[in-house]
């Protein structure tokens, strides 16, 4: 039951699923951006957006900067 699953997920976790989801990709394209010269719609691909802008939206949403950015930043 899928309401069972999301119930005992937030139990477990505190959050729910579609966040965690979130967290794990934006935690990935992270560590890519760091660490790699690959184009920001490749990792918003490999982390699993088919939507670049998507994919920019949570990456602001949740790191308060742009990909690039971020990848700027970090170097």
């Amino acid at each position: 039951n899928v309401d069972y699953i999301s119930k005992k997920f937030v139990k477990e976790t505190g959050q729910k699923f579609s966040a965690y989801l979130t967290e794990m990709r934006i935690k990935k394209a992270k560590e890519l951006l760091s660490s790699t010269n690959l184009r920001i719609y490749e990792i918003a691909l490999l982390v699993g957006y088919n939507e670049h802008s998507h994919f920019v939206r949570a990456f602001k949403s949740v790191t308060g900067k742009s990909p690039g950015e971020f990848r700027e930043s970090s170097s």
